[in-house]
């Protein structure tokens, strides 16, 4: 390696020096930044304050706290039409209900030049100091000024909070009471499509009512429309495949539809005991004892179970079909029997892609668990919020909570999600079922009262 001369390096350092020491005051540029700019905003600690009943009973309030840092401030830095100022920053993720946005505080604000906020009272800018609480319960103004007295920007800075509590549901009541459910029995209901349809017998006729819907409103019982079906057994319907609906007549061949309302024999030579829930790849049924499966209706695959001395061996069955939580590629069957006033719940996994076979297998009540499947009357069951959902009559007759399962059957927690207001009479018979737009309808046949209610989180979803 060379090594340069000790003098060299002095001389080259002189030189240097001198050229700097030969500029005087008027030959510096002295020109300010005109930059002006906000490159983050963080929120900090929050206070959230939640309802509660106290030991007496009384609504009472209790405080925890937001880490603000998760809910990530988004920064627009181009005018937009429609906004009086030069950029935006919000919040895409809202913050959670109930968060006190009128004491805002900031564990963070990055600008290139000094920033202040418009006063909501003075219409005047004052000094915006991020540790101090400042409220946002409207949008307010923040302008960044250059260091060259010139420059600035402003930005509406907007602080977003859930107006309702996500896993909370409003039920609204549709229209006034239907007096012709009260004459029905054997109810099944089905939504899909922007229809409502309650199956159910009239004598020995089988009727149809049609509600239309849509994810903003119902149509008025004026719209509503009725149908007589020739030869249904209702509590047999199930979906299909391909959003076709599957049902039994009354010499239980399998019957297919795809409106609802006309329906045409398979051709299928089973005459199964029931029909079990359609999935995406195959459909399922029962037949004296034995699960079978198929792909059309028409070809049928014994299926084999973990325990065939406990088979369903009667229609007292409701089942559903939900795609499994922790893998794409599989879909699960689950099925409950109310039998004599037990219980037997069973449960399929289907390999969507056909390369494994599952068994049926029986999923027994443990006596260390809390949750077991309840023991109900009436029945119904249905997907909602990823999990299997089921709801009826508890066995003195009584409305009996929203039950989920989030496991496919073997445990069953109440919601917390109380039911539609007490029913104007004191019997009941009662149906559920869920739609497209995420609501949960629950129908009382005895009083023909209509609800339908969601968890105000799906509805933002689909808002």
């Amino acid at each position: 390696m060379r090594l340069y001369p000790l003098v060299t390096l002095l001389l080259g350092f002189l030189m240097t020096f001198g050229q700097l020491a030969c500029f005087n005051d008027d030959d510096i540029d002295t020109t300010l930044a005109s930059d002006c700019i906000i490159t983050n905003l963080t929120l900090g600690t929050l206070n959230r304050y939640l309802l509660t009943k106290n030991a007496a009973g009384e609504d009472s309030t209790y405080r925890v706290t937001v880490t603000g840092s998760i809910y990530p401030m988004s920064i627009d830095h181009f005018k937009r039409p429609g906004y009086n100022c030069d950029g935006r920053i919000w919040n895409r993720d809202s913050l959670p209900y109930g968060t006190d946005i009128t004491k805002v505080t900031f564990s963070a604000i990055n600008a290139t030049g000094g920033y202040m906020i418009r006063s909501l009272t003075t219409g005047r800018d004052t000094a915006f100091v991020s540790t101090d609480s400042t409220d946002f319960s409207l949008p307010r103004m923040v302008t960044v000024f250059g260091a060259d007295g010139v420059s600035q920007r402003s930005y509406e800075v907007c602080v977003l909070v859930h107006k309702q509590e996500g896993d909370s549901m409003n039920w609204q009541r549709v229209a006034q009471p239907n007096k012709l459910l009260s004459s029905m029995t054997n109810l099944r209901a089905v939504a899909q499509n922007g229809i409502l349809t309650l199956y159910g017998l009239q004598g020995t006729e089988t009727k149809a009512v049609r509600i239309p819907y849509t994810a903003k409103t119902v149509a008025p019982q004026t719209e509503w429309t009725t149908k007589t079906l020739t030869n249904l057994l209702p509590q047999t319907i199930q979906h299909g495949q391909d959003g076709k609906l599957l049902a039994l007549n009354a010499d239980h061949q399998i019957l297919s539809s795809t409106d609802g309302l006309a329906w045409t024999a398979l051709g299928s030579s089973l005459t199964p005991t029931t029909l079990l829930a359609g999935g995406e790849t195959c459909m399922q049924a029962l037949n004296d004892g034995e699960f079978l499966s198929s792909v059309d209706g028409l070809a049928w695959t014994t299926v084999a179970n973990d325990e065939p001395a406990l088979a369903p061996k009667t229609d007292s069955i409701v089942s559903v079909c939900v795609p499994a939580g922790n893998n794409d590629g599989q879909e699960v069957f689950v099925a409950v029997e109310q039998r004599k006033g037990r219980v037997n719940v069973w449960r399929r996994t289907v390999d969507v892609k056909g390369g494994e076979e599952y068994p049926w297998i029986r999923i027994p009540a443990a006596e260390t668990n809390q949750y077991n499947c309840p023991t109900l009357r009436d029945a119904s069951i249905f997907r909602y919020d990823g999990a299997t959902w089921m709801t009826g009559l508890t066995q003195d007759g009584q409305p009996a909570p929203l039950y989920a399962s989030h496991d496919n059957g073997r445990t069953w927690i109440p919601e917390k999600i109380k039911l539609p207001v007490p029913f104007a009479l004191g019997t009941y018979q009662v149906v559920a079922t869920t739609d497209e737009h995420h609501f949960i309808w629950y129908i009382n046949a005895t009083s023909g009262e209509i609800w339908r209610g969601r968890h105000f989180r799906l509805g933002w979803k689909e808002n």
